[in-house]
């Protein structure tokens, strides 16, 4: 077995643990060749019995704007999940087609699409917003503070209104409020 199915391996073991205990609901493994994941796929299969997980190896990867659109074009993936989770994501793919042959898989239908995605491999909203603003025009409010100044005139009078009423609450009305001890910035 070569260093790249072992790791395949690991990756698919650790997220059937993890969809196994609830903390994620549907996991991805590793995109790989088709030979290479016929090779792959009878481990596969033990190693999600071992975690109680089931496996769909999927060869047309629902596109969205989470990943570059290529990510698997032309390879091969693994859902993994519990239960009726697959039925989900592959009931994605029927609106995502009507809304392609429509000339309708753009804006806020295709990011809502993206964001069930998302959500369907229990990625945090913040993390979803970051992934739609490396694929796409859209843009989170981390992106745009990264272009902000550190400091502003709002920002310090909020702070230093903060630190007024901290000093009051304890009781330091002698404390002075335009300067504050580095512990306490």
């Amino acid at each position: 077995m070569t260093d790249t199915q072992q790791y395949a391996l690991g990756t698919i073991g650790g997220f059937s643990e993890l969809v196994n205990s609830g903390v994620k609901t549907l996991a991805l493994s590793e995109v790989l060749a088709p030979a290479a994941m016929d090779r792959l796929y009878p481990e596969a299969q033990r190693v999600a019995a071992r975690n109680k997980v089931q496996l769909y190896r999927e060869n047309d990867l629902l596109v969205t704007d989470l990943f570059p659109a290529d990510v698997a074009k032309g390879k091969d993936v693994l859902l993994i999940y519990q239960g009726r989770r697959r039925t989900n994501i592959c009931g994605s793919r029927p609106t995502r087609t009507s809304l392609r042959k429509a000339g309708q898989y753009t804006g806020k239908a295709r990011e809502a699409i993206a964001r069930r995605f998302g959500r369907m491999l229990s990625y945090p909203t913040w993390r979803i917003n970051e992934l739609l603003a490396e694929q796409t025009s859209f843009r989170t409010m981390r992106a745009i503070s990264a272009f902000a100044p550190a400091t502003s005139s709002c920002t310090t009078a909020i702070s230093i209104e903060r630190r007024r009423s901290i000093a009051r609450r304890w009781g330091w009305s002698w404390w002075p409020t335009t300067t504050w001890p580095a512990s306490f910035a």
